[in-house]
């Protein structure tokens, strides 16, 4: 197989989409985020449980804009330097019913959204689903917390006031009992006791009550229904795992073009951590690739002025990738001077008066 084939990245696709599709329904907090999950706090809240971490997303950050970075930390031999840029990218979390998208955003092509001719360019410039996750639970309501403390409290006060009123009946039993007794010239009147043989007989017709034995084996059976979690829209956040994101090959995120390798090895990549900021999140990935050795007598069309690329075999890198929060109001941009040495990037606006979609390039800031 050529090395430039995508080969098993394909295949990888194909799984992420049939995994992204399922219909899986929220659930309970508690049945996601158990007693086991190591929490940490930052820009989203993440949960390690075993070998899964999940994304905590306050709602107020749906739809807004971050700068996915990502990077190779550690690199193998004959591929560059640790350190070295894989991509960059503009994206922003979505809900869609019960799933989270998460989108790229493309500015490229752009268009001041007043302009009629902003249209046009939005149906020729989609925002692209990197990945989508199924909503696992919604976080919880303080309020509402605080209210079911105070039902249980309600509660355990109703079930004493009603043990008292039985206390209160039973002494009134027993004094009026001891009343009868003390009448002169009445007889308790004699009762039979069931031999084994008539209890038989009455447990065997079809009428018959069952015993209390058999009655509790019967209801231990009985399994309770599992109710799916309802939202009830005052929930201040939404949970996903994103295990998948940084351990499956996304094109977008993954090094596999940059290694020149042909495909890459689930079941040698994992996470190491997760690291959530104020205003970013940081996490670091193991991810493993295999190159296909070129067969003999093949001719190798390889670009003489790109990098080789990693070695026939396998080979284990570190990826870095940083989702850093974008500032609500943008900065102004800066027109390119050739003059001075800045990174830059270009955009076509149409959106311009001229007679035509001029391209314009900025410094990166």
């Amino acid at each position: 197989m050529p090395a430039d084939l995508p080969g098993g990245g394909d295949t990888a696709a194909l799984g992420r989409l049939s995994s992204g599709s399922s219909s899986q329904q929220p659930q309970a907090y508690d049945k996601v985020i158990t007693k086991d999950a190591k929490s940490k706090t930052g820009l989203f809240t993440v949960h390690e449980i075993k070998d899964k971490y999940y994304y905590e997303i306050p709602k107020t950050e749906l739809n807004r804009e971050f700068l996915f970075v990502t990077q190779i930390a550690r690199t193998t031999t004959g591929v560059g330097y640790g350190g070295q840029f894989v991509s960059e990218r503009v994206v922003r979390w979505e809900r869609n019913a019960n799933k989270i998208n998460l989108r790229e955003v493309n500015y490229e092509v752009v268009a001041d959204p007043k302009t009629p001719i902003s249209l046009a360019v939005k149906a020729a410039n989609n925002d692209t689903i990197v990945m989508s996750f199924p909503i696992a639970a919604f976080g919880k309501e303080p309020e509402r917390d605080k209210d079911k403390d105070k039902d249980k409290d309600k509660v355990k006060d109703k079930d004493k006031d009603k043990v008292k009123d039985k206390d209160k009946d039973k002494d009134k039993d027993k004094e009026s009992v001891e009343a009868k007794d003390e009448q002169p010239g009445e007889t308790p009147a004699l009762v039979e006791k069931p031999s084994k043989e008539t209890g038989a007989k009455d447990a065997a017709k079809p009428g018959a009550p069952k015993p209390a034995a058999a009655k509790d084996a019967a209801g231990k059976l009985v399994r309770p229904e599992i109710k799916e979690y309802k939202e009830t829209g005052h929930e201040p956040s939404i949970i996903i795992e994103v295990t998948r994101l940084f351990t499956s090959d996304v094109f977008e995120l993954s090094a596999r073009q940059r290694l020149n390798a042909s495909t890459m090895d689930a079941s040698r990549s994992y996470i190491e951590r997760i690291s959530p900021y104020p205003e970013n999140i940081e996490v670091e990935s193991t991810h493993t690739y295999t190159r296909m050795a070129t067969p003999i007598g093949a001719v190798r069309t390889e670009n003489p002025f790109a990098a080789g690329g990693m070695r026939p075999g396998s080979a284990t890198v570190v990826l870095h990738h940083s989702m850093v929060k974008l500032p609500e109001h943008p900065m102004t941009p800066r027109l390119f001077d050739e003059r001075v040495g800045y990174f830059s990037v270009r955009q076509m606006d149409y959106g311009r008066d001229e007679q035509r979609a001029p391209k314009r390039i900025y410094i990166t800031r």
